[in-house]
């Protein structure tokens, strides 16, 4: 939680420094804040996969990958185009999934 805290407040060096140029700063930071508060389910997602892995359900986890890239593949088009969200429907779209 805290380093989520630190990157949202330090977001735009951290992303000059990626490499953003001052055309697509607007557009990363748009993304990158959503992102960056997704971290927490996404730590969990891993941590659960890695458990499932070294129980021998190596099985659970694919399936698990599988559905969150279909997931999110379905949800893109969806929250992008047909309810106009743009770039924050993309990162809502991968923190969904």
């Amino acid at each position: 939680m805290i380093l989520v805290i630190i990157v949202l407040v330090f977001l735009t060096p951290i992303l000059k420094f990626m490499g953003a140029t001052d055309t697509i700063l607007p557009y990363a930071k748009c993304y990158a804040a959503i992102f960056a508060i997704s971290v927490l389910f996404s730590t969990a997602n891993v941590t659960a996969g890695n458990l499932a892995i070294s129980q021998g359900a190596s099985n659970i986890n694919l399936r698990a990958m599988i559905s969150g890239a279909v997931l999110n593949m379905v949800l893109d088009p969806l929250l992008i185009y047909t309810l106009n969200m743009g770039l924050k429907g993309a990162a809502i779209a991968t923190l969904i999934s």
